[in-house]
């Protein structure tokens, strides 16, 4: 089989839909609407169903507004996805031998004529390459991605000096990490970048790589990419990059440099802001999960420290006999502390002695042993 692959917004819906059109929709593996043709399976009697099953099941949808559920999905696709899904079983999980496929996948291994078919990046480390002669591999920068989509949720990036939060970052990390470890395990396999915005841009030279990436010279809708141009194109802008989407970034050079090994050390670095703000670890001393930024406003600020107090109060919770194991254990920034030292110069108590740094805290006010004795006018 051909291939298209590449992370969520990278223009893989695009490519497919250039593809059905240059080789036709029987080479194609996929429906582009899938919902059209579930649809007109409700309104169509099935194959060895009685007429009293198929008035049943038209009531039943009737009444649970399936049909309506659909159509409402179907609609807000052709709007906001106007190249269509091409669904299939393998786009997750992957080209792989199953009984109910078996004629298809043997003869795709050697008919001239190759089955096109989308597979995401999680879909791709599950297939089997022996099923895989080609891959078309989109890429789109990350940030051009959250323009794209216009995402709002989970993680920040400085774009236009505006902070925005997206998903984008995670999921463009965890897509072409994935994708990096089938790459570097199978380089046998020929594979294609795609740039979108070479797509968008030039579009006769693009797909004129692709027809000769896969040895035929095709017809291509280039007015249909053209019309879509000005909405498809995004400013690609950064004026700051903080947290996730610095690995973000630093993944999708290594990537586009096919440097796959180096994601895959990278992305396993603990210190690496992907890893550490999905870390989670139980608090001792209020009894609950917490994460790295919890923590660092426990140590940080005052009112926090006071707050959790009560909180363990009401729990009955003795905290000044527990450590805290942010400081124990996953203070990836600071020196670690033993838990017999955690306990005794508990971070929460309003006077504690640091015997490290040879310095008195009263709460969130600090002097030195030496200023102190000065003060005092002891010697």
């Amino acid at each position: 089989m051909w291939v298209v692959s590449g992370c969520p917004g990278s223009g893989t819906n695009l490519m497919m839909s250039l593809l059905n059109y240059a080789f036709g929709n029987d080479r194609i593996l996929g429906k582009k609407f899938p919902q059209e043709e579930l649809i007109e399976e409700m309104h169509t009697k099935q194959k060895n169903e009685t007429d009293y099953e198929f008035e049943t099941r038209k009531y039943i949808l009737k009444k649970t507004n399936d049909e309506e559920k659909i159509q409402k999905e179907l609609d807000h696709i052709l709007k906001t996805k106007p190249n269509g899904l091409w669904e299939t079983p393998y786009l997750n999980n992957g080209i792989r031998f199953n009984f109910f496929d078996s004629d298809l996948l043997e003869n795709s291994a050697t008919e001239s004529k190759k089955i096109i078919c989308k597979v995401t990046p999680q879909g791709l480390l599950q297939s089997n390459p022996k099923y895989i002669d080609k891959i078309i591999y989109m890429i789109r920068r990350p940030e051009d991605i959250y323009r794209s989509n216009q995402s709002t949720d989970k993680d920040t990036i400085i774009l236009d000096k505006k902070e925005i939060k997206s998903s984008v970052p995670e999921t463009f990390i965890y897509a072409s990490t994935t994708a990096s470890r089938w790459l570097m395990k199978y380089p046998e396999i020929p594979v294609l970048y795609v740039y979108f915005d070479d797509l968008i841009l030039n579009p006769v030279g693009t797909l004129e790589s692709v027809g000769a990436f896969f040895d035929s010279v095709c017809a291509w809708p280039i007015d249909q990419i053209r019309s879509n141009a000005n909405s498809d194109l995004v400013d690609s802008e950064i004026i700051e990059a903080e947290g996730v989407w610095k690995d973000a970034l630093f993944i999708y050079d290594k990537f586009i440099s096919k440097e796959y090994k180096d994601i895959i050390e990278y992305v396993q670095n603990p210190k690496n802001e992907i890893h550490r703000k999905n870390r989670r670890w139980m608090c001792c001393r209020i009894d609950q999960p917490v994460n790295e930024e919890f923590c660092l406003n426990c140590t940080t600020k005052l009112s926090v420290r006071k707050n959790l107090m009560q909180i363990a109060e009401q729990k009955e919770i003795e905290w000044k006999d527990e450590p805290c194991v942010f400081e124990c254990a996953y203070n990836l920034d600071g020196e670690l502390k033993t838990i017999k030292q955690s306990i005794i110069n508990n971070s929460w108590s309003t006077v504690v002695f640091d015997e490290e740094n040879n310095v008195l805290r009263i709460d969130d006010f600090i002097m030195s042993i030496s200023d102190l004795r000065e003060m005092l006018d002891l010697k």
